[in-house]
């Protein structure tokens, strides 16, 4: 059986959410496994990965795509001459690397489409909505954040609304 994961990507921080595939199929939304991780390099990042999809046994990866808010920004001008969005791009695709070379589908994800323009406390508390104990296993936003993703592409939350059906 493979699992499904869900990564959301960061400098400070990368979340990762897995989903046995039947509960994913039957939209099971708390997850098997949710962690987080800060790498201490890039090479230390993507070995991370590589290591716990391999041990979960992933062979689907939804990935948030890297994106860039604050053109003309303080933050946005200070984001775009430290590189960070560069550093960040190289990381995503050092983890579709490490997909590709598990013979690992990767789908990756744009933050409009799972969490539109939402704050993060907002997502969080619709999260917490679904899953009372999150905060239990989902430590830090980032976790937070690949557990949206998931229950996003299961048709469970969206950018709007918590679905009700």
């Amino acid at each position: 059986m493979i699992n499904v994961a869900c990564i959301d990507p960061g400098l400070s921080g990368t979340g990762i959410a897995v989903w046995p595939s039947l509960d994913w199929e039957r939209k099971i939304a708390k997850p098997d496994s949710v962690g987080s991780f800060r790498p201490a390099s890039f090479i230390a990042g993507i070995q991370t990965i590589d290591r716990y999809l391999s041990v979960r046994k992933v062979g689907i990866v939804y990935l948030e795509k890297a994106s860039y808010f604050g053109a003309g920004s303080e933050k946005g001008q200070m984001v775009a001459e430290k590189q960070d969005l560069i550093v960040l791009v190289e990381f995503i695709g050092g983890i579709k690397a490490v997909c590709g070379m598990r013979g690992i589908k990767v789908y990756s994800i744009p933050v409009i489409q799972w969490k539109g323009t939402l704050p993060k406390d907002v997502v969080r508390n619709r999260i917490l909505k679904i899953l009372p104990d999150a905060s239990k296993y989902c430590t830090t936003s980032h976790a937070f954040d690949a557990l949206g993703i998931g229950l996003s592409m299961m048709g469970i939350i969206n950018a709007n609304n918590i679905k009700t059906n």
